[in-house]
C-alpha cells in the first residue's frame, strides 16, 4: 500500500489546512525495510491536520457505502478530496469486474486507485491495474463489493494526545458497526453475522485486546512470530501475561438523561405495582443479545479458562446473565488452549474488539445518535460527547490484568501500574505486530511522545527488525509490507528516517506550507536536526542558555571559572573554556606588564 497525492477539495479548507492544500508522497516501497512516512513540523503547523484528512477521507469511503452509515454520510455531502494511492493486487481483492473490464488481472500487479470527491457531488473512482484507467460509472459504483475491494484492508489509528481529533471518524464508526449488529440481530436472531472492521482506533481501552492478543497467540514454540514478541519482552521487560479476567454482563442500566427520567416517571405514575416494576425494568435496563457468532466466543474462552462464574436469570435456568471468567496462572496449558481454539492473534483481537462494541448498549438513543450526526471536519472532539463508563456497568471489559516481569524483586505486576512509555510502546508495536494483511495503513500521531530517548532512538528500528522477522516468516518482503504515516516532534524519530519520507510542515504568513528538505536527516545528529529545522543557534533551553551566555559576556577570571563547574556538558560550554582561556591569558599579559 503506497499514497501518492491528496489534495483537499473543500470551499472552508480542511480544519487548519487550506482548500486545494496538495500533499505529496514521495515514499517509495523498499523490499527489505519499512520507511514510515514522517509529517514533522512546530506545533500548530498542520502536521496532524493531514492524519486527520486520511482517516476522514477513507472513513467516508467506507461509510458512504455501509448499510448503516449512509443515512449519516451522504453521498453529496460538503466534504470534498482528492486521493491517489497504489495497492496490489491479491486473491482477496480482485474484483467482480475485473474479468469484465479485463480478461486477465495477475495477482502481485500495482493497482493503482485515483478517488476524487467535490464537495456536494458524488464520488469519481477509476482504477488500473496495468497503464490504462478504468472509471467506475455509476452501475458498478452500485456494486458495494467493487469499492470494498478498492479500499486498504485496515486503517488503524492510534494518538498520544488528549485534544486529538483523529479518532473522530473511528468512533463514529464503530456507532455505525453497532448498527449494522442490531440490525443483523433483528433479521437474522442467533444466527446473525457481524461482519469485521475496517476502521480500528487503538486507545487505552483496546490495548489489553492488543497485549493479550500477542502475548497468549505468539508466545510458545521457538517460531519466527515467539521471535517478534521477544523484541517487545526486551524492550518493555514484560516477560508474559501472570492472570486476568473476562467479564460479560448481559443485563446493564441504561443511560439517561435526568429529564427523560423524570418524563419516565411521570409515565409510569398511575400503573399498578406489578406492571410498574415490569415497565422500570423495560426503562433502565437492556438485556444484551448475543449471536451464536459472539456466543460461540465466549464457549472458546470458558475451554481456555481456569474456572468461571455465572449469574442465571432464575434459579434452575439455562439463561445467564453475567459470567465472569477467570484465568490464572498462565502458562503453556493456557497459552495452547487459545491458540488451539483461535487461529491467529489478530483473529482473538478482532473478537475482543467486536464484544468491546458491546458497550454501545450503555449510551442512551441521544448520545448515539449525536455522534452519528457529527460531521466529517468537525472541530469536535466526539470522545467528549461520549460518558466514560465505570467498568461495573459495563457489558464487556477485562480485569484485574497482572504481567509478569523479566527482572526486579517483584515477580508481577498491575498493568495498570506500567508508565506511559511502556503502555504507549506495547500498544504500539504489538499493534504493528498484529496487523499483518497486505494493504494495511496505519496512522501513528505522535508515537513516541512518552518514550524516553533510547525507546525514541529505537523506534523505527525496532518496527523493521520485526518486519524482517516477518517477511522470513511469509517468504514473502511485498507481503509483509505495512504503510506507517507517523507525526512527529522527535529529532531521534527523524534522524531514522529517510529525508524523501520526511514532510517538514511549516506557516508561511499565516498558511500551513511542505517544505522539502535540502539536506538527509537519516543518520544526522539529533543537534544538527534540530539546529536545522529549529533555526536556533543553540541547543540548550533558553534559561541556562541565557545564563551561560551572560557569565561568558561579563564574568571575570573567577566567576568564569566556577562557572565550570555549575554547568553540565554541551556544545555552548565550549565557549565557556574559550573565555576562560582568554581571560587567562589577559591576565598573565597583564602581569607582564
Amino acid at each position: 500500500m503506497k499514497i501518492n497525492r491528496i489534495v483537499i477539495n473543500n470551499t472552508k479548507g480542511f480544519r487548519g489546512l487550506p482548500n486545494g492544500f496538495e500533499i505529496i508522497f514521495k515514499n517509495a516501497f523498499h523490499r527489505n525495510e519499512i520507511d514510515p512516512i514522517c509529517l514533522a513540523g512546530l506545533n500548530g503547523s498542520g502536521k496532524s491536520n493531514v492524519l486527520e484528512l486520511i482517516s476522514e477521507i477513507f472513513f467516508y469511503l467506507e461509510a458512504v457505502h455501509h448499510s448503516q452509515a449512509k443515512k449519516y454520510v451522504t453521498k453529496k455531502s460538503p466534504f470534498g478530496f482528492t486521493i491517489e494511492y497504489e495497492t496490489k493486487v491479491t486473491a482477496n481483492n480482485l474484483l467482480q469486474s475485473d474479468t469484465t473490464f479485463k480478461a486477465d488481472t495477475p495477482l502481485g500487479s500495482i493497482r493503482k486507485v485515483a478517488i476524487e470527491k467535490l464537495p456536494r457531488q458524488e464520488i469519481q473512482i477509476k482504477f488500473t491495474n496495468d497503464e490504462e484507467w478504468i472509471v467506475l460509472d455509476s452501475e458498478h459504483l452500485s456494486y458495494d463489493y467493487n469499492v470494498s475491494q478498492l479500499l486498504p484492508k485496515k486503517i488503524i489509528a492510534y494518538s498520544s494526545g488528549q485534544n486529538e481529533l483523529v479518532s473522530n471518524p473511528f468512533l463514529r464508526m464503530d456507532f455505525f458497526y453497532f448498527d449494522e449488529y442490531l440490525k443483523e440481530l433483528e433479521e437474522g436472531g442467533d444466527s446473525a453475522e457481524i461482519s469485521q472492521n475496517r476502521l480500528f482506533y487503538m486507545d487505552y481501552d483496546s490495548n489489553p485486546f492488543v497485549l493479550l492478543s500477542n502475548f497468549l497467540m505468539r508466545d510458545i514454540d521457538d517460531t519466527g512470530e515467539q521471535k517478534e514478541l521477544g523484541i517487545l519482552k526486551a524492550m518493555t521487560d514484560v516477560d508474559g501475561v501472570d492472570s486476568f479476567n473476562i467479564v460479560l454482563n448481559l443485563k446493564v442500566k441504561k443511560d439517561h438523561a435526568t429529564e427523560n427520567l423524570i418524563e419516565i416517571i411521570e409515565e409510569l405514575r398511575d400503573s399498578d405495582s406489578e406492571s410498574l416494576l415490569s415497565a422500570i425494568e423495560n426503562e433502565l435496563f437492556w438485556e444484551v443479545q448475543l449471536p451464536y457468532q459472539l456466543s460461540n466466543f465466549i464457549e472458546k474462552l470458558e475451554r481456555c479458562c481456569t474456572y468461571s462464574d455465572f449469574v442465571y436469570k432464575e434459579e434452575g435456568s439455562g439463561k445467564w446473565l453475567k459470567v465472569t471468567l477467570y484465568f490464572r496462572q498462565i502458562g503453556s496449558n493456557i497459552k495452547m488452549a487459545f491458540q488451539n481454539e483461535f487461529s491467529n492473534g489478530l483473529n482473538l483481537f478482532r473478537q475482543f474488539y467486536l464484544m468491546n462494541l458491546l458497550n454501545i448498549y450503555n449510551y442512551s438513543d441521544a448520545i448515539r445518535d449525536r455522534v452519528k450526526k457529527a460531521s466529517s471536519g468537525s472541530e469536535d472532539n466526539i470522545s467528549d460527547l461520549i460518558p466514560k463508563l465505570p467498568k461495573k456497568d459495563k457489558v464487556f471489559y477485562i480485569d484485574a490484568l497482572k504481567l509478569k516481569k523479566k527482572t526486579g524483586s517483584k515477580k508481577e505486576l498491575h498493568y495498570k501500574n506500567l508508565s506511559d512509555g511502556e503502555h504507549q510502546f506495547l500498544h504500539i508495536i504489538g499493534s504493528l505486530m498484529l496487523m499483518e494483511e497486505e494493504g494495511t495503513i496505519f496512522l501513528l500521531d505522535e508515537p513516541s511522545t512518552h518514550f524516553n530517548p533510547d525507546w525514541r532512538s529505537k523506534f523505527i528500528y525496532t518496527i523493521n527488525e520485526i518486519y524482517k522477522l516477518r517477511r522470513d516468516r511469509f517468504q514473502d518482503p511485498e507481503k509483509a509490507q505495512q504503510l506507517v504515516t507517523l507525526s512527529t516532534h522527535s529529532p531521534f524519530v527523524l534522524s531514522d528516517s529517510k529525508s524523501k519520507n520526511v514532510l517538514w510542515f511549516q506557516k508561511e504568513k499565516g498558511k500551513p506550507t511542505i517544505k522539502e528538505l535540502d539536506f538527509e536527516t537519516y543518520g544526522a545528529s539529533v543537534d544538527y536536526i534540530m539546529k536545522m529545522l529549529s533555526g536556533q543557534n543553540h541547543l540548550i533551553p533558553d534559561r541556562a542558555y541565557n545564563d551561560l551566555r551572560k557569565v561568558i559576556e561579563e564574568g571575570d577570571l573567577r566567576e568564569v571559572r566556577s562557572a565550570i563547574e555549575k554547568y553540565g556538558e554541551s556544545s555552548e560550554k565550549q565557549f565557556l573554556f574559550k573565555r576562560l582561556y582568554e581571560l587567562s591569558e589577559e591576565r598573565k599579559k597583564n602581569k607582564k606588564k
